[in-house]
């Protein structure tokens, strides 16, 4: 029994380490979204400043994604996907940040004409980071916001059922004529 307890002391040590260094994500919600003056817009998608994205629709939709990281502009092919099967979110313009300079687009993502609809904006001092206190997560680098950039709903809705669903519900809220 003696030789057991050290052996089993050790599983429970490293037990508690692995699982105490799994914590859930944690995320300090912010109530407004600055968005930075050294956005510009990219050479393919709707051209547009910032500006005039604040006065084309009471909601938008911003992403930001990670221009140094090949797997993370995967998430514009997830949103096209979403968009493609809910209508909901087709009534607001959803606008992709893509911060950082390392960002090198595949010919694919550039001339797909279903990207057309979106807005794509480059961020290369990652300035949107920086100015918001935002760590990149794709878990939390999506954001329903308002035309004075009121964070209504952060979150990814590409990842979870419930957040989409939340999203469809604000959208409907906010773009239904009936209140």
């Amino acid at each position: 029994m003696m030789r057991r307890l050290p052996i089993v002391l050790n599983v429970l040590l490293l037990s508690i380490a692995l699982f105490s260094s799994c914590r859930s994500r944690t995320y300090e919600v912010k109530t407004h979204l600055n968005l930075p003056d050294n956005l510009k817009a990219m050479e393919y998608g709707n051209q547009i400043s910032t500006e005039s994205l604040s006065l084309i629709a009471p909601l938008k939709i911003i992403v930001l994604v990670n221009g140094g990281c090949s797997s993370c502009h995967s998430e514009i092919w997830l949103w096209e996907n979403l968009v493609s099967k809910n209508d909901e979110l087709k009534k607001v313009p959803i606008a992709f940040i893509i911060f950082g300079n390392n960002f090198n687009p595949s010919n694919r993502l550039m001339n797909s004409k279903r990207l057309q609809e979106f807005f794509f904006f480059r961020d290369i001092d990652s300035k949107i980071l920086e100015e918001n206190g935002i760590k990149p997560d794709k878990f939390f680098n999506s954001f329903l916001i308002d035309e004075e950039n009121k964070i209504i709903i952060p979150g990814n809705p590409t990842t979870s059922n419930s957040m989409l669903a939340n999203y469809k519900a604000a959208i409907l809220e906010h773009t239904n004529p009936i209140h």
